[in-house]
């Protein structure tokens, strides 16, 4: 329950409905916000093992739901950029220039 307690969303009073579409992005609804976001970046999808988990991850912390959504975008995005799941190095490097390019900080 910690988890859900430290995101800027009141998840108890309102229901959070969030749909993920590859390459065409994301959208969100959350009370009567919605939010649309693009997919981030020029990745090329190679193997979208553990893309969900990462894209959750965005909403962890305290942030706006388009917020949310973009952070989620570039974490997932990044893990599909190689084989099994793992950010590499290099993937590391691509999800921080694709946040630093979206004013987005961790």
């Amino acid at each position: 329950m910690k988890l859900l307690e430290s995101v800027n969303i009141d998840l108890c009073s309102t229901l959070l409905a969030v749909v993920t579409l590859g390459n065409n992005g994301c959208n969100a609804k959350h009370g009567k916000e919605v939010v649309r976001v693009p997919a981030i970046g020029e990745a090329k999808a190679i193997d979208v093992t553990g893309a969900g988990d990462l894209f959750a991850s965005g909403f962890c912390m305290k942030w706006s739901l388009e917020e949310c959504c973009k952070i989620g975008a570039c974490s997932g995005g990044s893990v599909t950029r190689s084989l099994g799941g793992e950010v590499t190095l290099d993937n590391r490097q691509w999800l921080y220039k694709q946040m630093q390019i979206r004013d987005l900080h961790i």
